[in-house]
């Protein structure tokens, strides 16, 4: 059947469970998590989005809002006509430990999620303000380092007009994350440092921006142009009409994967192992239609072939 909206899977899960009055809130849970976990095994071709950044000469690290730090798929130097190669944070330890080095780059490294963009140049309040004037009396929840110690602390917006700043009562030498626990109209700016630090904008209808680091090695000197490439993250199943999102042919193993959580959260269905072995055989399927090759590439420059610093974790084994 063309066309599949999430009220098809739902109404199918409510009948399998044998209970037409789940809450939306478990059904949207499922759903989601299993096409969740369906998107990240096969990790489709068409999913995947390219984001554009320049190089600031001497500045290492990168920060990406709203994409996952598994969702990162490869860096190409658009300048240089060179692919980066993603290495792991202990082999820049193991050669470069202060970070010092400039030349490239050659290699990235990806971080943990962040919940700030940019630290406070020093210790500071934290000036708090909507883009709108109504979102009077919002709560900001702001979480943050003084003198080595983390605290936290609620910050209600200006009640009369929530674009003029509201400071925080504590002084912060670094930030952990501000979030919103009710999601607000216009978008929350915070910014330290008598408002020439911005720390982090949260757009309008968010909780928090999460942004992803990522570290180049060596240090830029240069102002070359990078393409990231990432699988984009589809929007969640909440409405009867929401479309899929996936290739309607998908549908049948969302289904499957949805029972199984649905079964993992309690309720009485049988879920053979059978059924299980099913699924993973029509996962594999449809990664070999749809997954966009993984391959680690070599640069496409071979100014570094004999001299990587890496090449130590290169080795081959003779077979036989």
């Amino acid at each position: 059947m063309a066309n599949l909206v999430y009220k098809n899977i739902t109404d199918r899960v409510k009948s399998r469970v044998h209970n037409p009055n789940l809450s939306s809130a478990d059904l949207s849970l499922w759903v989601n998590s299993a096409r969740d976990r369906l998107i990240r095994t096969i990790k489709p071709s068409f999913l995947i989005g390219t984001q554009a950044f320049s190089a600031v000469v001497d500045q290492s690290v990168y920060r990406f809002p709203n994409i996952d730090p598994v969702a990162i798929d490869g860096i190409v130097n658009v300048t240089n006509n060179r692919v980066l190669e993603e290495v792991l944070e202990s082999n820049l330890d193991s050669i470069d430990a202060d970070r010092d080095s400039e030349s490239g780059p050659y290699y990235y490294v990806v971080g943990d999620l962040e919940y700030i963009h940019t630290q406070p140049s020093a210790a500071s309040k934290i000036s708090l303000s909507s883009s709108v004037i109504t979102d009077t009396s919002a709560e900001v929840l702001v979480k943050g380092m003084i003198s080595n110690l983390e605290v936290t602390e609620t910050v209600t917006l200006d009640a009369a007009d929530s674009t003029t700043p509201v400071d925080t009562a504590n002084t912060y030498d670094s930030l952990i994350s501000i979030s919103l626990p009710t999601v607000i109209t216009g978008s929350l700016t915070a910014t330290s440092n008598a408002t020439t630090v911005t720390n982090v904008t949260i757009p309008s209808s968010y909780h928090y921006t999460p942004y992803t680091p990522v570290t180049l090695w060596g240090i830029p000197t240069a102002t070359d142009t990078y393409r990231l490439r990432y699988y984009k993250t589809i929007t969640q199943l909440s409405n009867d009409g929401d479309p899929l999102g996936i290739p309607d042919d998908w549908s049948s193993l969302l289904y499957n994967l949805t029972l199984v959580e649905a079964h993992r959260n309690g309720y009485e269905i049988e879920i053979s192992e059978l059924l299980l072995n099913h699924i993973e055989e029509d996962i594999f399927y449809f990664q070999s239609l749809y997954k966009a090759t993984r391959r680690k590439h070599n640069s496409m420059v071979k100014d570094r072939s004999t001299r990587s610093p890496f090449s130590r974790f290169d080795h081959t084994v003779t077979l036989g």
